[in-house]
């Protein structure tokens, strides 16, 4: 990335924050989405000694 680009890329996310009202968060339309991702379980690496998991 070259410094003018690394300028544009500040200004641009700059003018999206204050487009959005200035905040930060989830949009209503995630919430769907975010109780998914809470209620799910990602490993990323294995799990020695717990069998596999659901496998009740």
């Amino acid at each position: 990335m070259t410094p003018e680009e690394a300028r544009d890329l500040r200004i641009a996310s700059s003018e999206v924050f204050e487009a959005s009202g200035g905040g930060k968060g989830p949009a209503d339309e995630e919430a769907v989405t975010i109780a998914f991702a809470f209620a799910s379980v990602v490993v990323t690496q294995d799990l020695e000694g717990w069998g596999r998991i659901g496998a009740g």
